[in-house]
This record gives C-alpha cells, sequence and structure tokens, in this order.
C-alpha cells in the first residue's frame, strides 16, 4: 500500500491546511504501478521571481529511489516547457510517496494553470 510521508522540515513547517490539501490530493490520486511519478500540486513565486512547483513524488516502484541530477519538466497549459535540474537529498522508500519543492530558475515564466504536467525526462 502506497504511503504518504513528509520530510522533516516539513513537518516542521507546513500549514495545517496546506497539509490537508497534500493529503486529500495524494487519495485522489490515481496510483500507478512500478515507476516513479510526479503530481503537480500548486505553484507560486518567491521574493527572487523563482517559481516554487509544489508537488508530491511518488514511488511506486519496489526498490528505494534517490533523485539526484535528474531533469524535471514543467509544461504549461499552452504548451510551454521549462526544464532544470535537481536533487532531492532524502531517499525515497519503496510504495512511498513525499511532497516536495522544485524551484524554477527566475527566467522560467508560468501562467497560473491548474492542469500543468511535472514528469522526470
Amino acid at each position: 500500500m502506497q504511503q504518504l510521508i513528509f520530510e522533516k522540515s516539513w513537518e516542521k513547517q507546513l500549514a495545517d491546511r496546506d497539509r490537508k490539501q497534500i493529503e486529500s490530493e495524494f487519495q485522489s490520486y490515481e496510483k500507478g504501478s512500478g515507476q516513479v511519478q510526479l503530481q503537480y500540486l500548486w505553484h507560486t513565486t518567491n521574493y527572487k521571481n523563482e517559481i516554487l512547483v509544489f508537488s508530491i513524488i511518488h514511488n511506486f516502484t519496489q526498490e528505494q529511489i534517490t533523485i539526484d541530477n535528474k531533469e524535471v519538466h514543467l509544461t504549461t497549459k499552452d504548451g510551454q516547457e521549462h526544464a532544470h535540474t535537481f536533487y532531492v537529498p532524502e531517499p525515497i522508500e519503496p510504495r512511498t510517496s513525499m511532497p516536495w519543492t522544485f524551484i524554477f530558475p527566475p527566467k522560467t515564466e508560468v501562467e497560473v494553470a491548474k492542469d500543468m504536467e511535472l514528469q522526470f525526462k
């Protein structure tokens, strides 16, 4: 059974309403099998004009995974694709999902849309 876990810093800083939204999105996500998937939740811009993309990393495999130098692609509703390479310091255990924020550089222009896609390539 797939389990949702929160990285330690998320446990301390996550607002209750955000936690409830993440848990709800996790419950309603169509579970995959034998693969790693990214689920887009929402995004915002910080004071540096970086795009913070909140997501859930789903490890549906039977093995622990690490995300090291992986390219993540963000596709907007109008088909624009933005890519950046990421490292996630926490390994993700088998059959585990973990919320994560991918921070895209300021040059990334993202139109606000709920139907964005986020994926590894």
